[in-house]
């Protein structure tokens, strides 16, 4: 452990805060770990998750079988609550449930068919990334050598998250795609697992002016606990995390930051993910094994932020609350999602 104790504010703090991770990956995992995964994030005290449903690399049966594979999971659970809105996660929390949200790492599940966004929202999916590391018919992901942005049907499928209340979210976008996607937003936007690259210098890490033009349109930065993008060492540790928050809120505020946490609990398939998708992950990402972040530990950052001179309202903020307000911002009732037209 990093820290040997944590103080009765900081454990008063996390208690009593609705404790947010807006990132795990979930659907290049195997199944019969799933069970286990979700047992740990609830024995670290998370009160949301959300769950990666799909990726570039996924096509639209893949992620409709695991939705519905994870909708009978929490259906048929007395411990899992399924989310729609930011109000059922609260009521989750107060009923001892573990609140469950979805969302997409990639557009592959949209077949090239903005169409279907409105459909995957009534699902379920609550944000969405349009490319992953690389280039796609909707943008430029970050391991693009030339960073031709958003295409046109990436516009418009911007358009089409904003009219249902998908947020839009730029982690594994090039720098071009984010800039062009915070301009054109109706909505705020986020980066749901970026870190600081005036910290750790890497293709995966934002620049300060992507923070700041995100967060003055009152967008979010999750910040992520995979080691390789955290610290210059590669470890995975809270006092990584509290840098980059700190960071993030020297730039634009304590107001913007927030937990896009990446834990994998699949890494050795995942290493062969890596291996085998040579376009996806450049040089500058060191070979096998990396450091994931242990939700254990999640329990220290209070202490750590407070340390660091934030206040009490401001660790709220990081642990939830600050995703609560972009969620209720941006969040639309289902029921709106599908497009009128008269015929």
């Amino acid at each position: 452990m990093e820290e040997t104790k944590i103080s009765k504010l900081a454990e008063a703090l996390y208690a009593s805060s609705v404790v947010c991770d807006l990132t795990l990956p979930w659907s290049s995992g195997p199944a019969e770990g799933r069970a286990e995964a979700l047992a740990g994030v609830v024995r670290a005290g998370i009160d949301f998750v959300s769950l990666t449903m799909g990726t570039d690399f996924s096509t639209m049966g893949d992620a409709l079988r695991l939705i519905a594979a994870e909708r009978a999971r929490i259906a048929a659970s007395a411990h899992l609550a399924f989310v729609e809105t930011v109000d059922d996660i609260a009521q989750a929390k107060a009923q001892g449930k573990l609140a469950i949200g979805f969302h997409f790492q990639g557009a592959g599940p949209l077949a090239n068919e903005i169409e279907l966004i409105p459909v995957f929202y009534q699902l379920g999916l609550r944000h969405m990334i349009l490319a992953y590391n690389k280039r796609n018919t909707f943008a430029d992901g970050c391991y693009e050598a030339n960073d031709g942005g958003l295409s046109r049907l990436g516009m418009r499928a911007v358009a089409e998250l904003n009219r249902v209340g998908m947020i839009a979210d730029c982690t594994h976008l090039s720098y071009r795609s984010t800039m062009q996607i915070i301009d054109m937003s109706t909505a705020p936007v986020m980066f749901s697992h970026s870190n600081a690259a005036a910290l750790v210098p890497s293709f995966r890490n934002i620049k300060d002016d992507q923070i700041v033009a995100c967060a003055r349109r009152g967008g979010i930065i999750g910040v992520c606990g995979a080691g390789k993008f955290l610290n210059p060492d590669q470890s995975s540790t809270v006092a990584g995390l509290a840098d980059h928050i700190r960071h993030i809120g020297d730039l634009v505020g304590n107001g913007h930051a927030a937990l896009g946490l990446d834990s994998l609990y699949y890494p050795e398939v995942f290493y062969k993910l890596y291996a085998e998708r040579k376009d996806s992950y450049p040089a500058d990402v060191p070979p096998p094994p990396w450091n994931y972040f242990d939700l254990g530990q999640l329990r220290y950052l209070p202490d750590a932020l407070l340390d660091r001179g934030f206040t009490e309202e401001d660790v709220r903020g990081v642990l939830g609350g600050n995703f609560l307000r972009l969620a209720r911002a941006v969040w639309k009732p289902a029921a709106e999602a599908w497009p009128i037209h008269k015929f």
